[in-house]
């Protein structure tokens, strides 16, 4: 925006913050965190842009999330300033692939049926790693389409998150009804990312109905 200030980074920055990765804590500047001097080094600007190139390689490790902050040395005084964005970022998959009908119950012709649960990586892996607590099974009354939050009660499935296989282009689970639902009811199956832990609008999640 033609505006060369914005080029000019306070020192100290970028920082790469440790974060949990089920919560998205607010930018601070006291918060602990690493000086990417490597980043900063590759810095690049044009009279419309500034371009860095952040490198994971020796800064962060697979499993955890992370938090990666900018500061302008014009705003280097105020912590609402700060820029940021989670690592890995929330990218939720679309939906559901066949046999869920994603829109519709879902039958389940007994109560010891299985369902197998499957959704597109698209080539990125982070699309396989699930917020702790999920998948979860919420009981909802027939007929209805809750919008799902993360308060909602439910049971969290362990056992179908045991199923869980990646491959490069599709995570596969499995979902036994057995133990876990009712002949006549309806329930909701959840699934949260791990990097999108933090929102109840990235909740993906289909209808069940036993028979």
């Amino acid at each position: 925006m033609s505006n060369p200030a914005w080029g000019q980074i306070a020192t100290g920055y970028p920082k790469l913050v440790p974060i949990t990765c089920s919560t998205d804590p607010t930018p601070k500047r006291s918060d602990a965190g690493e000086f990417l001097a490597d980043a900063l080094a590759t810095l690049k600007l044009t009279p419309t842009q500034a371009v860095m190139t952040f490198q994971g390689k020796g800064h962060v490790e697979s499993g955890k999330c992370y938090r990666f902050d900018i500061l302008l040395a014009s705003c280097g005084y105020m912590d609402a300033q700060i820029r940021s964005f989670r690592i890995p970022a929330c990218t939720p998959f679309d939906g559901f692939l066949p046999p869920i009908a994603a829109k519709d119950e879902n039958l389940l012709a007994t109560s010891t049926a299985t369902i197998p649960v499957k959704w597109s990586l698209m080539s990125n892996p982070a699309w396989g790693q699930i917020a702790t607590g999920y998948p979860k099974l919420v009981p909802i009354t027939c007929s209805t389409d809750p919008t799902p939050k993360r308060s909602d009660a439910g049971e969290f499935l362990a056992d179908a998150l045991a199923t869980l296989k990646l491959t490069p282009t599709q995570a596969v689970m499995t979902f036994q009804g057995k133990g876990h639902v009712e002949s006549g009811k309806c329930y909701r199956f959840d699934i949260l990312l791990a990097s999108c832990g933090y929102m109840d609008a990235q909740i993906r999640s289909f209808r069940i109905r036993v028979k």
